[in-house]
């Protein structure tokens, strides 16, 4: 049996015991109640809603607290606005805490199969790919700050100036006139998380921002998952999508667009990722 169909024959599987224990309450509230068919008729809704539902009552918890953020939660939150040169630019950007970039995203090969951050050579081979460069140009005058992992799974912190003979080099420090840091805050119940991002200004101190992330966490110790195969062949647990707001705060900040969710990460003083947090 393939494994669409599996899915397919053990969830109404499922449906027939839940329908089954709705119709034993029924009958069993039906005799004691001497044939009361309104409210046995009630137990069986109840009962058979109750089996049926039990195995996604997070999946329902977590959908409600979309809904309402996705309702009521999506204004932006704006204090001021970053300063840029005559030509529209902003001085110099941070992104490094919050997102990983593969090395490809940026780099020519130029017919070199991996990259390397201990390789001096792939160091002097790096060169900025088209699409960046264009982006570049447009928006930043100075440089950006940000996490690249190389083929070898490595992830360092990198600053990209483009007026240099090698615009893309390691740096242990992040510097960057606009950052964006990132924290962990309460969310409404057990079944999220939520994440705060904040946008600043490092040269005046001033909190340009904010913005959040809310993300609910797959799950695969739950009865949907072992049972009713409630996720991918790829063992890939089927879960509610994230929702937030600040790719679009970023964008209306900084007047383009860049995916600035994905990670919370840390380094330590060589400019190596330590601890990086998937959102």
């Amino acid at each position: 049996m393939s494994y669409g169909l599996m899915v397919i024959a053990v969830n109404l599987l499922y449906l027939g015991f839940s329908l089954l224990v709705g119709f034993v309450a029924a009958y069993l509230v039906y005799k004691i109640t001497k044939k009361r068919k309104v409210v046995s008729g009630l137990v069986f809704v109840i009962s058979f809603l109750t089996v049926l539902l039990a195995p996604f009552y997070d999946l329902i918890i977590q959908k409600s607290i979309k809904t309402y953020y996705e309702t009521y939660k999506m204004d932006d939150t704006i204090y001021a606005y970053p300063e840029k040169d005559e030509n529209g630019k902003i001085e110099s950007l941070n992104i490094a805490r919050t997102n990983i970039f593969p090395i490809g995203f940026f780099l020519n090969r130029n017919g070199q199969y991996d990259y390397d951050f201990n390789s001096e050579s792939s160091l002097k081979n790096m060169k900025l790919t088209n699409y960046y460069d264009d982006w570049f140009k447009n928006n930043i005058a100075d440089y950006i700050e940000l996490g690249i992992e190389d083929d070898l799974n490595k992830k360092k912190l990198f600053r990209i100036i483009y007026d240099e003979d090698m615009p893309i080099h390691p740096v242990l420090v992040q510097d960057a006139t606009y950052q964006i840091k990132i924290q962990k805050t309460p969310c409404e119940a057990s079944e999220c998380m939520k994440s705060e991002y904040v946008f600043l200004n490092i040269k005046s101190d001033k909190v340009l921002a904010t913005a959040w992330l809310l993300y609910f966490p797959a799950k695969k110790d739950t009865f949907r998952y072992k049972f009713l195969l409630w996720h991918g062949a790829n063992g890939v647990p089927f879960s509610i999508s994230n929702i937030g707001n600040v790719n679009k705060i970023f964008e209306k900040i900084f007047g383009f667009t860049l995916k600035v969710g994905g990670h919370s990460i840390n380094y330590n003083q060589k400019g190596e990722a330590l601890s990086i947090t998937p959102l």
